[in-house]
């Protein structure tokens, strides 16, 4: 969730070859590069959608409808959800980004290097970092799952929903940075959505 700009570079054949495996998607191999934002393998389902546009399109109106059905269950405003979507990833099913940052945090999870790196990556259409999956039973592929997804990052705008004080506007601005971490970048990260979610309940006016 931390938006970090990183060189493009592909990783290593036995890298890929791992994360093919991990995905387990049939023969179908594993092309991962590191830039700021890249794409996974396709799940069992989508390669039934012969089209990438196709597969895109739906996909992502599945992780916004699919985030307005479930996060009000948690608490958390669907116009809430629908920003941090926005600014997360667009809605894209296949968005990863690697933060090298928590690696520190990641090999306390597993010894497995290509693991490593998956856990400290924000994965899916709502970014959620891979440790968080150990937190609720899973294991960082199941965040692939745009339910799965979905679901977990509810949960988690939920518990900082919970912790934020003051007025709701504070409040929001308080969820939205605990969701994207602490520290300077978090606060630029508050602020920015809060800007977006301001524009977004305007735009959601009846015309004057």
């Amino acid at each position: 969730m931390l938006k970090r700009t990183v060189s493009k570079k592909k990783i290593t054949p036995k890298q890929s070859t791992a994360a093919s495996r991990i995905f387990a998607i049939g023969t179908v191999a594993a092309s991962f590069v590191f830039a700021a934002t890249y794409e996974i393998p396709r799940s069992a389902e989508a390669k039934a959608v012969t089209k990438k546009s196709e597969f895109h399109d739906d996909a992502v109106k599945d992780a916004y409808t699919l985030a307005s059905e479930t996060c009000p269950k948690y608490g958390v405003p669907s116009l809430f959800v629908a920003t941090i979507i926005d600014k997360e990833s667009g809605g894209r099913p296949d968005a990863i980004r690697f933060e090298k940052s928590q690696m520190e945090r990641a090999k306390k999870i597993t010894r497995n290097s290509s693991e490593q790196t998956m856990y400290a990556s924000s994965i899916g259409p709502m970014q959620v970092m891979g440790w968080w999956a150990p937190q609720f039973g899973m294991t960082w592929n199941d965040l692939v799952d745009v339910r799965t997804n979905v679901e977990v990052s509810c949960r988690i705008m939920a518990q900082c929903m919970s912790q934020a004080r003051g007025a709701k506007s504070e409040k929001f601005r308080q969820a939205a940075k605990c969701y994207n971490g602490s520290g300077p970048q978090a606060e630029k990260y508050a602020d920015n959505f809060m800007r977006r979610l301001t524009a977004k309940a305007l735009d959601s006016l009846p015309p004057s």
